[in-house]
C-alpha cells in the first residue's frame, strides 16, 4: 500500500478494533458458512430452483456480516447500519419462507430430503409427486422464478408474529427492542437525524462511538441470535454433526443415537454466543428437539 492510500484509509482507535463485536463476526461468519456447507445436499421441493434454499440464505447473511466487518474497521458505524438493515430484511424473509415450508408440510408436503450427488432420478420423481399433489408454495415459487416480489417486511413479520406455529418462540423475544432496533436501522438508512450523518464521520469522539459500537454489537448479536433461533426451531436436523451420515458413507453401522449428536460449531455458537445472552431460548429449543443440545 503506497503512502497515499495508508493516509486515505479511515483509521480506528485501538479500543474499536479490539472490541469483542469482531471476534463474534468472526465466529458468526464460521456458522453460516458451515450452516451452508452442512444442509447443500439437502434438495428443497421446487419446480423454479434446484438445491437447498435455506443454503442461499446461510451464504447471503455469510456475505453481509463479512461486509459488515470491512466497513467497521473503517470506522462508518452508519454505513454498517445501512447494512444490518439487509441482514435483518433478508433474516426475517428467511423466517417467512421457512414458516411457509412449515405450513406446506402439514398441508402434506413432504420435507426437504438428501440426495447423493448424483441421484437425479430420485429428486425428480419427488418433483413429480409434488405437482401431482399441488404442494407447492405457489408464491415461493413466483418469487424464485423471478416473476413476483415477496411481501414488504411489515406484512410478513405480521404473519411471523400472528402464526400459532410460533407463538411458544415469540413468546421469548422483546418485541419492543427489536422494534426500536428496526428503527435504529431504518434512522440510519434514511438519515432521519443529524446523530445518524455524523455516525460516519471515523474522526467522532471516542467516547460516544464506542458507545455508538456498544449499540451496534447488542443489535447484531440480537438479529443474528434470533434467526438461529428460528433455523433451529424449523430444522433441529441442522443441529446434528456428521458422525451419523459419515458413518454410512464408509458402510459401517453408525454409534446408536448418534443421529442426535451436535456439531461442535452449533455447540460453540450456543455456549459462546446464545445461552450467555439468551438462556430461556436454549432450553425452548432443548426441548421442542431430540437434539442433544447442552
Amino acid at each position: 500500500m503506497s503512502d497515499f492510500e495508508s493516509w486515505k484509509r479511515p483509521r480506528v482507535p485501538e479500543e474499536f478494533a479490539a472490541h469483542q463485536i469482531f471476534k463474534e463476526i468472526d465466529q458468526t461468519i464460521s456458522v453460516y458458512e458451515s450452516l451452508s456447507d452442512l444442509v447443500f445436499g439437502q434438495i428443497t421441493p421446487t419446480r423454479s430452483f434446484i438445491g437447498n434454499l435455506d443454503s442461499c440464505f446461510f451464504d447471503s447473511i455469510e456475505g453481509t456480516v463479512e461486509s459488515i466487518k470491512t466497513v467497521l474497521l473503517t470506522g462508518r458505524i452508519a454505513d454498517a447500519y445501512t447494512l444490518m438493515r439487509r441482514l435483518l430484511e433478508v433474516s426475517w424473509l428467511h423466517v417467512y419462507v421457512m414458516l411457509r415450508f412449515e405450513e406446506s408440510n402439514d398441508r402434506g408436503v413432504g420435507k426437504q430430503e438428501e440426495f447423493g450427488a448424483m441421484d437425479f432420478e430420485k429428486f425428480f420423481e419427488l418433483l413429480r409427486q409434488a405437482a401431482q399433489k399441488g404442494i407447492y408454495v405457489e408464491e415461493i415459487e413466483e418469487w424464485l422464478a423471478g416473476d413476483k416480489s415477496l411481501p414488504w417486511l411489515s406484512r410478513f413479520s405480521d404473519v411471523i408474529a400472528t402464526s400459532p406455529k410460533l407463538s411458544q418462540l415469540n413468546l421469548l423475544f422483546d418485541e419492543d427492542a427489536y422494534e426500536q432496533l428496526s428503527n435504529r436501522c431504518n434512522d440510519h438508512v434514511h438519515v432521519n437525524f443529524f446523530r445518524n450523518l455524523r455516525m460516519n464521520d471515523k474522526n467522532l469522539d471516542g467516547e460516544h462511538q464506542m458507545a455508538q459500537l456498544e449499540q451496534f454489537a447488542k443489535d447484531l448479536r440480537d438479529l443474528l441470535i434470533r434467526h438461529l433461533a428460528y433455523v433451529f426451531f424449523f430444522h433441529p436436523e441442522y443441529m446434528a454433526s456428521s458422525d451419523y451420515v459419515d458413518a454410512l458413507e464408509c458402510g459401517q453401522e453408525p454409534v446408536e443415537g448418534s443421529q442426535y449428536w451436535i456439531a461442535p460449531f452449533v455447540q460453540e455458537v450456543f455456549d459462546e454466543l446464545v445461552t450467555p445472552t439468551c438462556p430461556d431460548i436454549t432450553e425452548f429449543i432443548k426441548q421442542q428437539s431430540s437434539m442433544e443440545l447442552a
